[in-house]
């Protein structure tokens, strides 16, 4: 507890002492930055690869597949138009580096599908969200994916994962799964596994390239009552 209260209040230091030395009237200028690839559907996680290349997930627009799935907005529409793109940031040239993949689309306009992209070495990598049965997509389940010559090959099920561990409500105790299978929707790299964020399952999980997928940490509900430190 009291190292808790230590770095509570070291924290408030800084943060007060970072407030004192702007000036009063200071004001950052906003800008819109300059535009650099267009024709993107839905781009969500990006990251630089190896080879220089800006490496792109996109959600997609959905499709014409009635999903089995709704959310708040009403019934869903499925279809493969997710993709993953590379995009030169010399030139703005967007290459398709893998497409046809799912994608959910809501009555509102929004997608979810591809999330993020990570690499190990020069091996690409890409988080799917809203796959498996319960969107239209039965043999593709959310999950970590290789990314080879053209086409995707499933590392980890994090859909069947999540589903035979359901995370307990914090307030009713009793399962909300607002999304079947969950919801990753970023990923990054460390020590040669993944660490992917999961915002339906409020947990981050280590996924490794053999399919082990230990949960890091987690929160129940949408709750989270602690500061972590390393």
């Amino acid at each position: 507890m009291k190292n808790r209260l230590f770095l509570a209040a070291a924290l408030a230091a800084v943060i007060s002492s970072m407030l004192a030395l702007a000036p009063a009237s200071a004001k950052s200028p906003v800008s819109a930055g300059t535009s650099l690839a267009t024709g993107l559907l839905s781009p969500r996680g990006m990251k630089m690869g190896p080879d220089g290349m800006i490496y792109v997930a996109e959600a997609g627009s959905g499709g014409d597949i009635d999903s089995p799935t709704g959310g708040p907005e009403g019934p869903s529409k499925s279809g493969f138009t997710g993709r993953i793109s590379k995009v030169d940031p010399a030139t703005g040239t967007r290459t398709t580096v893998v497409d046809n993949l799912p994608s959910n689309g809501t009555p509102g306009g929004d997608s979810v599908g591809p999330a993020d992209v990570a690499f190990i070495g020069d091996q690409l990598y890409y988080v799917q969200t809203h796959g498996g049965d319960a969107y239209g997509f039965p043999g593709i389940p959310t999950g970590v994916y290789k990314v080879t010559g053209g086409s995707a090959t499933l590392v980890a099920d994090i859909g069947a994962y999540n589903i035979a561990n359901p995370v307990t409500d914090i307030s009713s105790g009793t399962q909300k799964d607002i999304e079947p299978g969950g919801n990753p929707y970023s990923m990054t790299v460390r020590d040669g596994a993944f660490y992917v964020v999961d915002g339906n399952q409020n947990q981050v999980m280590k996924v490794t390239t053999d399919g082990a997928m230990p949960v890091v940490t987690g929160w129940p509900g949408n709750s989270v009552s602690r500061l972590i430190a390393p």
